[in-house]
């Protein structure tokens, strides 16, 4: 065989590696294309309320930039005294543009439990934006079940 000539094992090896790399960069390339939706306060409160139902809510913090809102936090008080804290945050580096809220790396609805000192008790993400829908984030729901129990003891 000369050095012209490839085997045919080693053409269906390239076909294929560059196959894989065509689909990665075109994976790469609509990825890219697709913008960030900015979700509206209509949209982000409506969100809330599908979350937290009829209980009410005080605001911590709203900040938008030129494009929109990029955070909102909101703070239910509980019997107990703790608190629950609900923050919607949309995906971008803040910190690098000079702005409060730091680097997110996607859009999510985020909760943390405060107890009745202020005190840090859990925090993690409940919803993430992923491809242009919210996904419930799975891991969430047995820590939101366990949550739902621990509160039915505290009210009983």
């Amino acid at each position: 065989m000369s050095i012209w000539e490839i085997s045919p094992v080693s053409k269906v090896g390239e076909v294929a590696e560059q196959s894989e790399k065509k689909s990665e960069v075109e994976k790469e390339i609509v990825e890219k294309e697709v913008p960030e939706h900015i979700h509206t306060k209509e949209e982000v409160l409506a969100l809330f309320e599908e979350i937290i139902g009829e209980d009410k809510f005080e605001d911590i913090r709203v900040l938008e930039d030129e494009q929109g809102l990029y955070l909102w936090e909101i703070k239910i008080p509980q019997s107990d005294g703790g608190n629950t804290e609900y923050s919607y945050v949309r995906k971008g580096d803040y910190k690098a543009r000079g702005l409060a809220g730091g680097s997110v790396p996607e859009t999510a609805i985020n909760v943390i439990y405060f107890d009745a000192d202020g005190d840090y008790i859990h925090g993690t993400h409940i919803k993430k934006f992923l491809k242009g829908a919210w996904k419930d984030t799975p891991a969430d729901e047995k820590w939101q079940a366990l949550m739902d129990k621990l509160k039915k003891e505290n009210r009983g």
